[in-house]
């Protein structure tokens, strides 16, 4: 609901905006006004100037990011929530408010709504915020931190992009310890199968969650989606996927992705030959074709 009214403030402002050009030569939303006078009004008691200042300072774009972050940076700004409002909808133009989003995020004593508002700054600007990767999956791993405030680093995380031994380790961390909320190590385990063969040092924390049946079905699922992703490196992996892959018990989803993992793991697989061979008399039609094509990878990756 809040959305929507600010996008019909943000909609009549332009049309009265457009209607003042027409009118009087000049319109209201010029950039010509320094960002810093609509950095003010931000705060004014009129709801339609301040509607107004924040279509303005968006259509000046990167433009308009120096003096933001500089409104940004003295303590007690008054219209530090704007400000970060309108960072996150510039996107990839505010790639320059980086380290001052940081800054945000790190802030214990800051308000959640603010330090979660710059995380998703940082998702929005996406591959150029690199250089909060570390302070992201800090974050993610801070069991002392809100749920809210993991998640989304988490999500952010995932936009930016995960490619490093450190950011799989850490990420293998907080799969590995139960105490972290289901949604949090849901997260991690789609990051890690994003990262493919950059996260085969997590092969134990996904593991340990596939032969687990007491763990949330939906981590389950994940973790075995991220052995498939690693392919021939996760080798390992071999004898719990063949054991799930043959448990009559285990749900139908796992067993379909064990399979599939075995065919991606390929030549390494052949151990599961004799079991799939069994398996695929099976009447369930979804679960045979999954058999038969890792049957089929398997034998070509041998040959």
């Amino acid at each position: 609901m809040k959305r929507f009214t600010l996008l019909f403030l943000l909609v009549w402002a332009f049309s009265w905006g457009c209607s003042m050009e027409d009118r009087d030569g000049k319109a209201p939303f010029s950039t010509e006004k320094p960002a810093d006078e609509w950095i003010r009004i931000l705060v004014d008691e009129n709801e339609w100037n301040r509607a107004a200042a924040t279509l303005a300072l968006n259509h000046m774009g990167s433009d308009a990011v120096p003096e933001l972050l500089k409104a940004l940076r003295r303590k007690n700004t008054p219209c530090r929530h704007e400000i970060l409002l309108i960072l996150y909808e510039l996107g990839p133009e505010a790639k320059e408010a980086v380290s001052t989003l940081n800054a945000v995020i790190k802030d214990g004593n800051g308000l959640q709504c603010d330090r979660i508002l710059a995380i998703r700054a940082l998702q929005r600007i996406g591959a150029e915020a690199r250089e909060s990767v570390p302070i992201l999956v800090g974050l993610i791993g801070d069991g002392n931190e809100t749920e809210c405030i993991r998640v989304q680093a988490a999500k952010a995380l995932r936009r930016i992009g995960t490619e490093s031994h450190e950011v799989a380790t850490s990420l293998a961390g907080v799969l590995h310890n139960q105490d972290n909320c289901d949604c949090v190590r849901i997260l991690c385990a789609r990051m890690l199968r994003e990262m493919g063969q950059e996260c085969k040092e997590a092969l134990p924390a996904l593991v340990a969650i596939l032969e687990n049946k007491e763990e949330c079905f939906g981590l389950r699922i994940s973790a075995a989606k991220a052995v498939g992703q690693i392919g021939p490196d996760a080798c390992e992996t071999v004898p719990t996927l063949i054991e799930l892959a043959g448990d009559e018990t285990e749900r139908r989803g796992i067993r379909i992705l064990a399979v599939k993992a075995l065919g991606r793991i390929g030549a390494q697989a052949k151990t599961a030959l004799p079991t799939l061979r069994t398996l695929s008399i099976e009447a369930d039609r979804p679960f045979n074709h999954a058999v038969q094509e890792a049957l089929r990878d398997i034998q070509e990756a041998q040959s």
